[in-house]
């Protein structure tokens, strides 16, 4: 800007070097590919489904739903969401999805990644993934 004279009334010391600060020299760093949060990539889909539970939200749906599930698949990103009356819904709904993903796609799945959620860590749902052979994860629980 000063070599085009954009700028007046504006002295430059000429003598003084430049470089570029900490933010710039981060912002432009390349990062590693995310390999997964706890860094196993899928290698087929259905093989590791991510899972929460939201709510309690301000209004039911009309279906009088509360809450809601995101189940996503680690290979495809592919987001499927159940709604939810109750937390304690939860269990069943994650049975169902495991057994769609089953029967339907033809699929194994392998593992599982909730956080320590209460509809999570219980122990229903912990043998019945045992007694499938299906790992969970999260926090303690991995």
């Amino acid at each position: 800007m000063h070599a085009k004279e954009l700028v007046h009334d504006f002295d430059v010391d000429k003598t003084s070097t430049f470089g570029d600060c900490e933010a710039c020299i981060v912002a432009k760093q390349a990062r590693n590919p995310n390999l997964g949060i706890i860094g196993i990539l899928s290698i087929a889909p259905g093989e590791m489904t991510h899972t929460d539970v939201w709510g309690p939200a301000r209004t039911a749906s009309i279906s009088s739903a509360k809450y809601y599930m995101t189940l996503i698949d680690d290979y495809s990103r592919r987001c499927t969401v159940k709604f939810l009356k109750h937390k304690n819904e939860a269990t069943k709904k994650l049975q169902e999805y495991v057994t769609y993903i089953e029967r339907q796609q033809e699929k194994l799945p392998k593992r599982l990644r909730a956080d320590n959620g209460k509809e999570y860590v219980n122990a229903k749902l912990i043998e019945w993934c045992y007694n499938k052979g299906i790992q969970v994860r999260g926090g303690v629980m991995a």
